[in-house]
């Protein structure tokens, strides 16, 4: 089952406002990458916040936050390696809990996107023990579904991830980021360090 299959199958809800856009405070509009209308035309796409916490002030800060479509996703995800898709696939399959959480949370008809993203598919880490998150949304539209995503990682993970994918993978993921109009510095800094997520 890929992608689309899984938006025209799961449940949908509206998007919240932890998902707007921190420039805007609504919903993001278009893909960060091509500028594809995402909302009216009931477009399928993914979203990702990096969020800072700061836990003795109790607050946090959206660092980086992006929506891809999925047409931009495929070119990304044709980018990668032979080499480097193996060594994802097998760390995410070996390491996430999410797909029978999320089932649990499924049959128990459970569509709380706070729930569902308390805390990391990796290591269990609950979100207010965290110094940096990512929230991993797939959209479509003006709501969420809910089937795989939504989910949150503790971005602790990627110091893992990152080393280990092949030098090819890391210079294709800056040819694509080159496409972009004007990517924000901050944007650029976060794929020196991983790569995009959604994947």
């Amino acid at each position: 089952m890929n992608l689309r299959d899984l938006s025209d199958n799961g449940k949908k809800k509206e998007i919240p406002k932890d998902l707007y856009s921190k420039l805007t405070d609504a919903p993001i509009e278009k893909c960060t990458f091509c500028d594809k209308e995402l909302l009216e035309s009931n477009e399928d796409y993914l979203i990702e916040k990096v969020v800072k916490r700061y836990k003795q002030l109790n607050s946090e800060d959206v660092i980086i936050e992006y929506a891809i479509c999925f047409e931009c996703l495929n070119e990304v995800s044709s980018s990668i390696s032979e080499e480097s898709q193996k060594f994802i696939e097998e760390f995410f399959l070996k390491k996430m809990d999410m797909t029978k959480s999320n089932i649990m949370k499924m049959l128990s008809d459970n569509f709380d996107f706070k729930e569902w993203t308390n805390s990391c598919v990796f290591t269990g880490n609950k979100k207010e023990d965290l110094d940096e998150y990512n929230l991993i949304v797939q959209c479509q539209g003006r709501n969420i579904v809910f089937m795989i995503c939504p989910y949150m990682i503790d971005s602790r993970v990627f110091e893992d991830l990152y080393p280990k994918l092949s030098k090819q993978t890391k210079e294709d993921y800056g040819g694509f980021m080159n496409k972009v109009t004007d990517p924000p510095p901050e944007f650029e800094e976060l794929l020196k360090d991983r790569p995009l997520i959604l994947l």
